[in-house]
C-alpha cells in the first residue's frame, strides 16, 4: 500500500462501486469516476481519434467502449450501439454526416431540432429538459440526425445522445468533429451516465491529453481504490481529484513511479491502491485523473 501525505487526502465513504473503465480526452491525462451511494458513474471512453468517411461508417459502443467498422447501412441493434457516417454517399441528395441510434430502436434520439443535431458545448446538461429529435424513416438503421448544420468547417463539439438499456433511459454523448469541405466526421471520446434517468454531462476539453485508465476498483470494506493505467515513458505521475469534472486541483498523490507498481509482471501498465480518507465523505462524487508529473 503506498503510503498518502496528509495533504493528499480523499474519502468514497460508503459509495458503492463497481468496476468502472474509462478515460477521457484532455491532454496526457486519464480519468475515472467513483459515483454517488447508488453507485451512479459518468463512463466516459476516450479513443484513438478516428477519422471517418463514407457510409456504413464506424459503430461505437457506449457501454462498452468498442469501436468498430459497420458491415453494412442496416446498422446493428446492440443495445449501446451508436454509428457514424462522415458523409452519406449512397444517395446524392442526403450527402452529409450523420449519426444513428441502435437498429430498429423506437427510443433512440438526439438533442436537435429538425433534422438537425445540435451542436452542444463541453458540461451541457444532457438529459429530460432538453429536446431530443428523431428521424424514424428507415427503422432498420436506427434513427438518426445530420450534423450538416454544423459550421464552419472543422466545427467540434458534443451529440447528445438518448438510448434504452434494459428498458431504462440513457443519456450521453459523442464528441465529434464535422468537415463537410472533406465530407468527414473525426470521433474523439465518447460517455454515458450508467445511472438510469440521469442527466451526462461532456467534460471539459481544456485539460491535458489522455493517459488511458484500464481498470478502477474501488473497495469498500478497505476504503481504497485501485488503478490501472498505461505506461508512458514519464518518470513519475500524479493521481488528481475532482469533485465536478471540471477543478482539477487537487492531487490525492504525486510522484507516483514504477517502483509503486503492484503488478511488476504487466510491463505495460502500472497498477497502485490508494488508501481513501475522511475530508471529502459527503461529497455524492469523485473523479480520479492520472496524468504524468516528470
Amino acid at each position: 500500500m503506498k503510503p498518502m501525505r496528509e495533504h493528499q487526502i480523499v474519502s468514497c465513504n460508503s459509495f458503492d462501486l463497481a468496476k468502472r473503465l474509462g478515460a477521457y480526452s484532455a491532454v496526457a491525462a486519464a480519468t475515472a469516476s467513483v459515483a454517488d451511494i447508488a453507485g451512479a458513474a459518468e463512463v466516459i471512453w476516450d479513443i484513438p481519434d478516428i477519422v471517418v468517411g463514407d457510409d456504413p461508417g464506424l459503430l461505437f459502443n457506449m457501454v462498452t467502449g468498442e469501436t468498430a467498422s459497420a458491415a453494412s447501412d442496416d446498422g446493428n441493434a446492440t443495445p449501446g450501439s451508436m454509428r457514424l457516417i462522415g458523409n452519406y454517399a449512397a444517395a446524392a441528395s442526403n450527402v452529409g454526416a450523420y449519426i444513428y441510434t441502435p437498429a430498429s430502436s423506437t427510443f433512440g434520439a438526439f438533442v436537435g431540432v429538425g433534422s438537425d443535431a445540435i451542436l452542444l458545448a463541453a458540461g451541457a446538461q444532457i438529459g429530460e429538459n432538453q429536446t431530443f429529435y428523431k428521424n424514424t424513416d428507415y427503422p432498420s438503421i436506427g434513427n438518426y440526425a445530420n450534423l450538416n448544420n454544423w459550421n464552419p468547417e472543422g466545427t467540434r463539439g458534443f451529440v447528445g445522445i438518448r438510448f434504452k438499456l434494459d428498458d431504462a433511459t440513457h443519456y450521453g454523448w459523442a464528441d465529434i468533429t464535422y468537415n463537410d469541405a472533406l465530407n468527414t466526421a473525426t470521433l474523439h471520446a465518447f460517455g454515458y451516465n450508467d445511472t438510469p434517468e440521469a442527466a451526462s454531462a461532456p467534460p471539459s476539453s481544456s485539460a491535458p491529453a489522455p493517459l488511458a485508465i484500464t481498470q478502477f476498483e474501488h473497495d469498500t470494506d478497505a476504503n481504497t481504490v485501485t488503478l490501472t493505467w498505461r505506461k508512458t515513458t514519464a518518470t513519475s505521475y500524479i493521481l488528481k481529484y475532482s469533485t465536478d469534472i471540471s477543478d482539477w486541483n487537487q492531487d490525492l498523490d504525486d510522484g507516483i513511479t514504477a517502483a509503486d507498481d503492484e503488478n511488476p509482471e504487466d510491463t505495460d501498465h502500472i497498477t497502485v491502491t490508494f488508501t481513501l480518507f475522511e475530508p471529502l465523505a459527503e461529497e455524492p462524487d469523485l473523479f480520479f485523473r492520472i496524468e504524468e508529473e516528470i
